[in-house]
């Protein structure tokens, strides 16, 4: 068992140790993903964001980035997916409730996530943030439009994903959006 685990365990001590190991197998948008999710797991992105997320909701757009929120105590967490993994955050989510609201979004991807935000927002604020790994773009999103993002995502997600299978049968959580 330990002999399986020594690759790993010396890209852990030499990630530790200031080296870059991860530069010589993973493309550097690969190593900036483990590089944030690394910067939530210890902690040092999570306590650099609380003060931001003060009166707004968190939102992610990968499940395990939102799971970590909810771990470490964030109130109100949701995740902005487009994917069909996005799917079973519809089940506890009413984006109807969030009309008018801000949020703290962490982007997978800050590049391509901060267009696409902001047509459901009537502000949007870039704020780069230093954890132990690297710099973060975190957004401050300000007065969520619940029909924009009603007709953008989730009207085409439920054509894509919803109205192409007789599953569920019978009345689905996502009829709400109809």
């Amino acid at each position: 068992m330990l002999v399986s685990m020594v690759p790993i365990l010396t890209v852990f001590y030499l990630d530790q140790n200031g080296q870059k190991p991860l530069d010589r197998f993973l493309d550097q948008a690969s190593i900036a993903q483990v590089d944030l999710e690394m910067d939530m797991a210890d902690q040092s992105l999570i306590d650099a964001i609380r003060p931001l997320a003060e009166g707004r909701v968190a939102a992610t757009s990968l499940y395990g980035m939102s799971a970590l929120l909810q771990n470490y105590g964030f109130d109100e967490v949701t995740v902005f997916s487009a994917s069909v993994f996005g799917r079973n955050d519809d089940i506890f989510t009413d984006f109807r409730q969030y009309d008018g609201r801000d949020f703290i979004h962490i982007p997978a991807d800050a590049k391509n996530e901060a267009p696409v935000l902001a047509q459901f927002f009537t502000n949007i604020e870039i704020i780069n943030i230093a954890a132990n790994r690297q710099t973060h773009s975190v957004f401050v999103l300000e007065g969520f439009n619940f029909e924009s993002y009603r007709q953008q995502m989730i009207l085409p997600v439920l054509a894509k994903f919803y109205d192409q299978s007789s599953f569920p049968a019978g009345r689905c959580y996502m009829d709400k959006y109809r």
